[in-house]
């Protein structure tokens, strides 16, 4: 397998970002892992930056030490393969991902497809001379399916390649590649939990994201009244996105003003921390969710926003018993 390194593109820089681009193309050996590691070190690659793979696969032991190396580098895996440059723009094209391919890209913490580009895969099998040998079919098998876990991806991956025979090839439909978390168009889960402070509780939903963390919290506090607490990586524009003047919380498809009940915005460590006061009604709509988010804009019907949609909200009961608990629904803002 050949690796391309190319520095930030413009559009990179019109973002603010410092992200290479990785071109991955050819059959995979054995050595892939060592060969990408060094290209990553000598050209000073930062984290976060993107490896495009276009590949029939090869090695399978060699596309495990290539998709480990993927993550401990914390790059964003694509399934494609490099396009033109031109005026200062980097392109790329649709691609496939086969075979030990497809576990290689599985190393990326966040994971795109785009919809003309196909990702394959098949049951494994061991060179000639390790036909016959079980015990080391059974080891890598386990390792296969460890390695998938690891890569929070869920093992019916393994079931579906290895009903496949090594001389075929299964092309995941999208559909499937999401659902089984192979796919996370940059997202990572979204984890719901009760936690504590010294000024009371609060449920908390976090996401890791190609755009940094997401924090959803409603907050309970031992005085006063509950309030949502939203925190969001700003990234390079921190500074404009506080210039901003329409908040909104998304419920569902429906967005809500917010402004009115703000109680504080400020910066830490580069993240927005936006708090406000939660009335009755918006407690109510969050109750019910499905998705929950919060968006930042110049003004309503704005084109560009900031902040984050359709974070997963499967919190509902957990809501309730905090508002049980602190017999605080009456108490809410009207």
């Amino acid at each position: 397998m050949i690796f391309r390194c190319t520095p930030p593109d413009m559009m990179t820089f019109l973002q603010g970002g410092s992200a290479w681009k990785i071109f991955a193309e050819g059959e995979i050996d054995a050595d892939a892992g060592n060969r990408l590691e060094k290209a990553l070190l000598q050209n000073h690659v930062p984290s976060g930056s993107q490896i495009y793979i276009n590949s029939n696969g090869g090695s399978l032991v060699g596309g495990l030490d290539l998709g480990r190396v993927i993550r401990n580098h914390a790059l964003v895996s694509y399934v494609g393969k490099e396009g033109k440059f031109e005026k200062g723009f980097q392109f790329h094209e649709s691609g496939s991902c086969m075979s030990a391919a497809a576990i290689a890209y599985l190393g990326g913490q966040h994971r795109f497809i785009d919809l003309n580009s196909l990702f394959g895969v098949h049951r494994f099998s061991l060179a000639s001379g390790d036909k016959d040998n079980v015990d080391y079919a059974q080891m890598l098998s386990a390792t296969v399916i460890e390695y998938i876990q690891s890569m929070g991806i869920s093992t019916e991956l393994f079931a579906l390649a290895a009903d496949v025979p090594a001389d075929d090839i299964l092309i995941v439909p999208h559909e499937t590649l999401r659902r089984l978390r192979v796919v996370n168009d940059g997202q990572g889960a979204t984890i719901w939990t009760i936690e504590a402070l010294k000024e009371g509780l609060y449920l908390k939903g976090a996401r890791e994201t190609v755009y940094g963390i997401q924090k959803f919290l409603v907050v309970f506090p031992s005085e006063g009244d509950p309030y949502l607490h939203v925190i969001f990586d700003g990234g390079e524009l921190v500074e404009q996105i506080m210039d901003m003047g329409a908040d909104r919380i998304a419920i569902n498809d429906e967005f809500i003003d917010l402004s009115s009940l703000r109680i504080s915005r400020l910066i830490d460590n580069g993240n927005i921390n936006c708090i406000y006061k939660l009335n009755s009604e918006i407690m109510s709509k969050i109750q019910k969710a499905q998705t929950v988010g919060y968006v930042l804009q110049h003004s309503e019907g704005a084109a560009v926003y900031v902040g984050f949609e359709s974070m997963p909200f499967d919190a509902g009961l957990k809501l309730q018993g905090l508002l049980e608990v602190f017999h605080r629904s009456d108490r809410l803002t009207k």
